[in-house]
């Protein structure tokens, strides 16, 4: 269990949440989870040096770079709303996200919800733009559109001030 920023198994505080170095909720869980599995066969220096040097999976909200301070996170493997939710919840503050792709014929709506509350700008590509768009317009996050992903990139990078994150 969490309590005060501490993950506990029983009464011992095994792992501060700010030692883990992905962000988002659903990663304290998932190292909470990971805890109790490893219980007795894994000390909690060898958890800590885990948490403070894993850097998440690939295209899993993954840190690219910082340029002149704005953050860049990889999360293209979110291919579904869901997951582009618990990716946009992972922050503490708004960010600038670019959605839009194939069209696996999946609707958008639950969508809307994550990017009013966690979105400052949405930069929309891809086949599916039309769509999130559609999906999101009524949220009051202001939104463009770009012909190709390159670009989208390039957008979001210029709509950036220092301190912004682009995912």
């Amino acid at each position: 269990y969490e309590r005060g920023g501490a993950i506990f198994l029983g009464d011992t505080a095994v792992l501060q949440t700010s030692d883990i170095l992905i962000p988002g909720r659903h990663n304290v869980e998932n190292y909470m989870a990971a805890i109790a599995a490893v219980d007795g066969y894994v000390d909690r220096e060898n958890i800590e040096k885990v948490a403070r040097r894993f850097p998440g999976v690939e295209h899993r909200i993954e840190f690219v770079k910082e340029i002149g301070g704005v953050k860049f996170y990889n999360s293209s493997i979110d291919s579904s709303p869901t997951r582009t939710a618990a990716a946009l919840r992972s922050f503490h503050q708004k960010v600038i996200v670019i959605l839009g792709g194939y069209d696996k014929n999946i609707p958008f709506g639950p969508l809307a919800e994550p990017v009013q509350s966690c979105v400052k700008q949405a930069v929309l590509t891809g086949k599916t733009a039309g769509k999130i768009k559609q999906a999101i317009a009524h949220t009051g996050v202001p939104i463009c559109e770009e012909d190709d992903f390159e670009q989208a990139v390039r957008k979001a990078a210029a709509l950036a001030a220092p301190g912004d994150i682009v995912l």
